[in-house]
């Protein structure tokens, strides 16, 4: 009986083939599975924060987050109500954030910077949050880093910033913009991924921008 073998060639023809296609397609695999990860750390962030911020209301029984103890103590919101893991300062800066930032299209959004009176931590999911400064008759908002100073460091990919409305909701605002001007913003992170975020929201979370 006449039997078939693969040449060598053959052999290592097929292995080149499979090679160029593991190569083509192995990097997007990985990055579309980050990307997912970080979607889920977002929402699960998020949804605290929203959970966080009504008990603090509740508790304190304002309907104004500038009549909250966010406007002037918020390291009590960050022990009490998101039960933090650590408070971000100059001493402990790279365990929360990263040094810098860039946009989606690589554009550098300058160096984040951590505020000694409490208003940065890290929490026990290894996100890392920035409240950004109350005021009355403001909405506010946060920084979030879903996973502190690990990459990919991209406003958009794992850097957001969320709306703190003056109610006490947390979530994404397109500010009134064209679509095509979030698109831009998004993309070139100049809102620390606000505008992704709203994105985000619109689309059923799936990072396709």
């Amino acid at each position: 009986m006449k039997r078939f073998a693969f040449t060598l060639s053959e052999v290592l023809l097929t292995l080149s083939i499979i090679g160029v296609v593991a190569a083509l397609t192995i990097p997007t695999l990985v990055t579309n599975m980050s990307d997912r990860s970080n979607i889920v750390k977002l929402e699960a962030t998020i949804k605290s924060l929203n959970d966080a911020v009504n008990n603090l209301m509740i508790a304190e029984r304002v309907t104004d987050i500038s009549d909250s103890s966010l406007a002037d103590t918020p390291s009590v919101f960050f022990s009490e109500y998101l039960n933090s893991s650590m408070n971000c300062d100059d001493e402990n800066f790279s365990s929360c954030f990263a040094s810098s930032y860039t946009g989606i299209d690589g554009t550098g959004i300058g160096p984040f910077t951590v505020d000694a009176d409490g208003d940065d931590a890290l929490l026990p999911s290894g996100a890392a949050i920035q409240l950004m400064e109350v005021t009355a008759g403001e909405n506010a908002g946060f920084f979030i880093d879903v996973n502190g100073p690990e990459g990919p460091n991209v406003a958009g990919r794992d850097l957001f910033m969320v709306r703190l409305f003056q109610n006490g909701m947390v979530g994404s605002d397109s500010d009134g913009k064209e679509l095509e001007d979030i698109q831009d913003d998004c993309n070139n992170g100049s809102t620390y991924g606000l505008d992704c975020l709203y994105l985000l929201e619109k689309n059923g979370w799936k990072m396709d921008y």
